[in-house]
């Protein structure tokens, strides 16, 4: 019966464009699904089908609103219009996926070279714990952009909150911005017209002046470079019909250009699958009326936007909710079923997943285990995208976003690991294992949040206190000011520093005893930036030091400088602080922002062999980034030096062995001039991000 209302708003909108939808009451627009749809087509619905198509937005709008007062529907005109939504965007499903979440003209810099500063320390590692990593930069396996890497901004936070933080974004390479940042846009009203839909009234804290509006968010934007990702009020379309749902949707994307801001990207809802979601416990929530709703407002918006881009909430069954909740079963494939029938195009698909390890137990959870988790990435997105193709057979499938996620449920006994140096290390193995996928089943990742909430863990296995924030905001122990990084901050910091432009090509050999846990333990992602220089992203998992021989490409690079990133205390993984580069910061004094400017970065020197040698101690991650000889005419000149004086070692080696047979030293061919490739930045130009980087 949904669906029947759907059809008499698109049908009553062709018939009855009007400006006057500003004063239509709330309770006027609920929409009434059981009306009968009997009689002949109208000339004027096929009049309304052309003004749909071509009309501004704020005339679409209207028409849409003031659908709701209309008298008599008709099937036939509904058909016509529903025929004609499809026509209003002139791409195909093929090439709206292609290029959803690829930028072929994204380019990232290494950061500025270091000449001086401490070296490499020695962390202890033994021989039989060496392996061989070759990082080769002309072997592309994966191109980033500037949708790869995100983060949430909940309305609920404060505009001097988010103001005052603004600066981490770039830190972290941050340039993908969801709002209102989750649940509350099932609750969010941008305009705070609470007379016009009173049932979110309740909720009308979210607009109040201290908090992070929609003005404040378009400033962010604005300030940062990043691109916005806005999710659209689902919950409105329940409660007061999806002719009212589609024409505030219009006026809100209005509202982003009179601020100055052209979002592409819409998001439909917040996990609407689940009963924790609004309006679940108040109005009945199907899969069906969500595809059918979907499909309207994506439509009416794209006949005036072509260029907009919406996606859909998707979840499956290796997405474990709370033990006190319940989700909505075959959520996905009822969904897009639904959007089949209504020939909308779903550009992408949205997944979220808060880990529940020992679900509905309160034992600790093992560190083990909790690594164990980061599998599930790629089987759910797998899943999903399989789940499309029963659903929409022949359509291509759109590509999976991970908007949402943690390292656990804080209702789960692993609350407490949130806040601890594991998850520095949680993060920093799905960042690589997603970017690393072979099939790239992931597109952009967009941890939650920016800031949430600190809690005390009703189950406290693993410390007293959880928060899914990035920065600490209202933490019950008091000491901790609001704004302080929590551990997996620098994770991304360090990732944004070593991590460039394309995931490139790399092997690791385990020398030694066959049995090392290196072999195991230690990952390795290379990647190349813009002027081929390259860089390496490591983490390691494991309680071994390991020896690493580094050598990239042809074995031409001179020097690189380095990071180190441990727990504060080493052989505590449960301790909240860190260690970068030898310097501490505890979970009440952080280090100072931004870190690479306060604390000297490590100096490496290659090998006569143009490698670098260098341990990556237990439970760590580390970066490197190895500059070519190109840099400069004097470092190119000294790195020449260096191997000329090498080859002649060899051959006084060779001639007193009675070898003889030298034939001079022939130097590499290097540019004379020092020059680089000229280089464009895109968004804020600090961004370790990508999206499926597939050719069309």
């Amino acid at each position: 019966c949904h669906r029947v209302g759907v059809r008499r708003g698109l049908m009553d909108a062709a018939m009855t464009p009007s400006m006057g939808y500003g004063a239509i009451e709330a309770n006027d627009q609920r929409t009434t699904y059981n009306d009968d749809l009997s009689g002949e087509t109208p000339k004027r619905a096929r009049r309304g089908s052309i003004f749909a198509a071509v009309g501004a937005a704020l005339c679409i709008g209207a028409a849409v609103v003031h659908a709701t007062s209309s008298p008599s529907a008709d099937a036939g005109a509904m058909a016509s219009l529903e025929a004609s939504i499809p026509s209003m965007n002139s791409e195909t499903t093929q090439g709206v996926t292609a290029a959803v979440f690829s930028d072929p003209s994204y380019t990232k810099v290494a950061p500025t070279q270091q000449d001086s500063g401490p070296s490499w320390p020695d962390f202890g590692a033994s021989e039989e714990d060496t392996v061989q990593i070759a990082v080769d930069t002309t072997s592309e396996t994966r191109r980033m952009s500037q949708f790869f890497l995100g983060s949430n901004l909940p309305s609920y936070l404060t505009t001097d909150f988010v103001t005052s933080t603004e600066s981490h974004f770039t830190t972290t390479g941050t340039s993908f911005l969801r709002f209102p940042g989750g649940s509350p846009a099932d609750k969010y009203l941008f305009d705070g017209n609470y007379t016009r839909f009173p049932y979110f009234e309740q909720w009308d804290w979210m607009t109040g002046a201290a908090k992070y509006s929609l003005s404040d968010f378009a400033t962010t934007i604005k300030n940062t470079g990043a691109t916005p990702l806005v999710q659209l009020n689902f919950a409105l379309c329940v409660v007061y019909g999806n002719e009212a749902c589609a024409a505030y949707a219009v006026e809100f994307h209005q509202a982003l250009l009179d601020q100055g801001v052209n979002v592409s990207y819409y998001e439909f809802g917040n996990e609407n699958y689940g009963s924790w979601e609004v309006p679940y416990d108040d109005y009945p929530v199907t899969a069906t009326f969500y595809g059918e709703a979907f499909s309207v407002v994506s439509g009416l918006m794209r006949a005036s936007w072509p260029h907009l881009r919406f996606g859909v909430v998707t979840t499956d069954d290796l997405v474990v909710c709370d033990v006190n909740e319940t989700m909505i079963t075959n959520w996905t494939y009822d969904l897009l079923v639904a959007t089949e029938e209504h020939d909308a195009v779903v550009d992408f698909m949205v997944m979220h997943n808060y880990f529940q390890a020992n679900f509905g137990s309160s034992d600790p959870v093992s560190y083990e285990t909790l690594f164990d988790e980061t599998k599930i990435f790629k089987d759910m997105a797998s899943s999903v995208k399989t789940t499309f193709s029963h659903a929409r057979p022949g359509d291509v499938v759109p590509p999976v976003i991970v908007n949402e996620f943690s390292l656990a449920e804080l209702s789960s006994p692993a609350c407490g690991a949130t806040l601890q140096f594991t998850s520095a290390l949680w993060h920093a193995f799905v960042l690589g294992d997603t970017i690393f996928d072979e099939d790239e089943t992931i597109s952009s990742l967009m941890p939650f949040a920016w800031a949430d909430k600190a809690k005390n863990c009703t189950k406290d296995a693993a410390g007293p206190v959880g928060d899914y924030g990035m920065l600490s905001m209202k933490d019950p122990r008091g000491a901790i000011v609001d704004g302080t990084p929590r551990s997996h901050y620098y994770t991304y910091s360090l990732f944004n520093l070593a991590f460039g432009e394309a995931g490139v090509s790399t092997t690791m050999t385990v020398g030694g005893s066959a049995s090392s846990e290196c072999g195991a333990s230690l990952h390795a992602y290379g990647s190349r930036f813009a002027a081929g220089d390259a860089g390496l992203f490591m983490v390691n998992t494991g309680s071994v030091a390991c020896r690493i021989t580094l050598s990239v490409d042809d074995g031409e690079s001179m020097t690189a400088n380095g990071w180190v990133l441990r727990s504060d205390d080493p052989e505590d993984l449960t301790s909240n602080g860190v260690e970068w580069n030898g310097n501490v910061g505890t979970a009440t004094a952080a280090l100072n922002h931004p870190v690479d400017e306060n604390y000297e970065r490590y100096v490496l020197t290659a090998e006569n062999d143009g490698g670098f040698l260098l341990d990556v101690p237990a439970y760590s991650v580390s970066g490197v980034v190895v500059y070519g000889p190109r840099t400069s005419t004097n470092k190119k000149q000294a790195w020449l030096d260096k191997k000329k004086a090498a080859a002649f070692n060899e051959v006084s080696e060779e001639e007193a062995s009675g070898d003889g047979g030298y034939s001079g030293f022939v130097p590499p061919s290097i540019p004379d001039d020092g020059s680089s490739p000229s280089i464009s930045k895109v968004g804020n130009g600090n961004s370790n991000v990508n999206g499926n980087g597939k050719r069309a």
